[in-house]
């Protein structure tokens, strides 16, 4: 290959605005100038290490030989060209942002009283223990303010040169760093978009993800170059920690069992717990005396409120209920005898619930599992299919009967016992991906209860996923988390013989899926929470609906609009930082189903 058709021209080098971020076996790049977002392989983040000097075509073809073909490295270098994490190293990076839009970003608190400085409130990403708040100073809160998603970078310029206390030249430089300070991994509140946000109003795809993104996983930058990338500052800002006990209560009550642990409008007046006592009821009477075992049980806002109704509806029921907590940790443990002190018929245990029938006495009558399957071992599996070969014809040309295409069978490998447990229950994986998760944990946690319910008992099991979809990885508030495929377990519940009903939590509980309620992300409550204290308010960890938190901010003497980016959703999409639709229960008894 000659340089005159060389995979790109002229020298490349890596740019000084981007940063690494990982979450498991993925890889990001988030770029401090621009507040893009590309998830990459390893590999990639190697091939843009390679650019940390300028780089010419045919020295990185040399360079990367066996690694890359030529052809790869021609696409990767104009795709990475065009993100700006490749650059011209003559080119002045700051030039592009003149003709891009400033955006902001969604889930933020933000207090922009009519007068005086702006404050933005945000979790810090890289502690996930401090809230970062920032001051903003007269001149930047004037910039703030101007920022509406229509406006470019260069009109925003000249409209500040006209701002009291605008210096005579170099306003253009103040207003590129001010905006890449609130567009830096550090702050994220802010984008650049090379349209108005208007445009993506009425285009197919909608807004481009980035603009609406941010990036929450672990900085890696200093690994794997050695060397930390400056952060930012302000003047005015203050790195705030939460209290310890509120961030080990964050990742047990970020659940619908203590959103709703109070007689809540949506359910029509009652609990979660109450609500969901009726449900299961109305399934399958309950027996007297009953004996109830709940797995899990997080801080124990269901159990109690669950108790709390079948108190006060069914005392006679109450008075012969025995209601067993098995947590899977101390803490939890200990949250849940303050929470239920008041139902003496309550005990608790502390264990591992792969075995429930090791250290359990007798058996059930309702085995309850809210909100906890998620939390239990995932098993990563590859699938490796063979080949199919052409189909044979014989000398007539017609397809022989003997030698017709045949599929061969699909070879698993995968993490722990997770093949074993694919044999054994024949679960069907035609339609998996080439590498997808298993719930191993909670087809292990399925098999225990099978042990421990009575032979005309139910069991319960509400949680996040899918009937059809593999389980998908999440990482919150310290935690990583995988959503149910709902049909693998309904699989395995048949081969337990047990009858498995599915349905959506808020068409089981009766949620009014229009009510208009306040939507968060995990990390903007914590920062709402924060402003709130910072008030002289409480913000509790309850579904608030749009009336109720209005009237909070009322109470608080907040104008109207006074608090920005607050958001409110249908119940049915979301509440608080929860997607309501993505909940599902599966009830399993060894009867067969009730339609309601």
């Amino acid at each position: 290959m000659t340089e005159s058709n060389a995979p790109f021209d002229g020298l490349l080098i890596r740019s000084p605005n981007i940063d690494y971020f990982r979450d498991g076996d993925d890889f990001y790049v988030y770029h401090n100038l621009f507040g893009y977002i590309l998830k990459m392989s390893e590999d990639l983040v190697e091939f843009i290490e390679y650019f940390k000097e300028p780089r010419a075509a045919m020295e990185t073809m040399e360079a990367l030989d066996g690694r890359f073909s030529d052809d790869m490295i021609g696409e990767f270098a104009n795709v990475l060209a065009l993100q700006s994490c490749l650059l011209d190293p003559e080119r002045k990076e700051e030039s592009r942002m003149l003709l891009m839009t400033p955006v902001r970003a969604r889930w933020l608190v933000v207090h922009e009283p009519a007068e005086g400085p702006v404050t933005i409130y945000t979790l810090d990403h890289a502690t996930k223990s401090h809230i970062r708040v920032v001051e903003l100073s007269a001149w930047d809160s004037q910039l703030w303010r101007w920022i509406d998603g229509e406006t470019k970078v260069e009109d925003l310029i000249e409209k500040m040169r006209g701002v009291e206390g605008s210096p005579t030249s170099g306003v253009e430089d103040l207003v590129l760093v001010s905006l890449s300070r609130l567009i830096h991994c550090d702050m994220q509140v802010l984008k650049l978009s090379t349209k108005p946000a208007s445009t993506f109003k009425h285009r197919r795809h909608g807004t481009p993800p980035y603009l609406i993104s941010s990036m929450p996983y672990e900085k890696i930058t200093a690994s794997i170059r050695g060397a930390a990338t400056p952060s930012v500052s302000f003047a005015g800002m203050q790195l705030v920690p939460i209290d310890d006990e509120l961030l080990a209560r964050d990742g047990a009550e970020n659940r619908f069992g203590t959103l709703f642990s109070k007689p809540h409008s949506a359910l029509g007046g009652e609990t979660y717990g109450g609500a969901l006592l009726n449900w299961i009821d109305a399934k399958q009477a309950l027996p007297q005396p009953l004996r109830i075992l709940e797995v899990g049980g997080g801080p124990g806002d269901m159990a109690n409120a669950f108790l709390n109704k079948l108190k006060e509806s069914r005392p006679e029921l109450y008075a012969q209920t025995t209601y067993t907590l098995f947590a899977s940790s101390e803490l939890d443990g200990d949250w849940q005898k303050a929470k239920l002190s008041g139902h003496p018929c309550a005990s608790f245990m502390v264990g591992d619930p792969m075995k429930l029938r090791a250290v359990l006495e007798g058996e059930f009558d309702l085995v309850l599992c809210n909100e906890f399957a998620a939390d239990l071992d995932a098993a990563m599996v590859r699938k490796l299919s063979p080949e199919i070969e052409e189909e044979d014809e014989d000398e007539e040309g017609e397809e022989s009967s003997t030698n017709g295409k045949q599929k061969g069978r699909d070879t698993f490998i995968g993490e722990g016992d997770s093949v074993h447990v694919i044999f054994k229950y024949a679960l069907p994986l035609e339609d998996s991906p080439s590498e997808f998760y298993l719930n191993i944990g909670a087809i292990r946690l399925l098999e225990q209860i099978d042990k421990v319910l009575s032979p005309d008992g139910q069991a319960v099991l509400i949680e996040f996923g899918e009937m059809f979809h593999y389980p998908v990885r999440t990482v919150e508030d310290g935690g990583v988390s995988f959503s149910l495929h709902f049909g693998h377990l309904a699989h395995v519940a048949k081969r337990l013989k047990l009858t498995s009903e599915f349905d959506y939590l808020m068409e089981a509980l009766g949620m009014q899926r229009d009510t208009k309620m306040l939507a968060t992300t995990r990390s903007q409550y914590k920062a709402l929470r924060h402003f709130f204290a910072a008030q002289g308010g409480v913000l509790e960890r309850r579904a608030y609906t749009q009336e109720e938190f209005e009237g909070l901010l009322t109470q608080l003497g907040l104008g109207d609009g006074e608090l920005q980016d607050i958001a409110y959703e249908p119940l049915e999409d979301r509440a608080l930082g929860l997607v309501t639709h993505s909940m599902k229960v599966l009830r399993l008894s060894r009867k067969e189903a009730v339609e309601l």
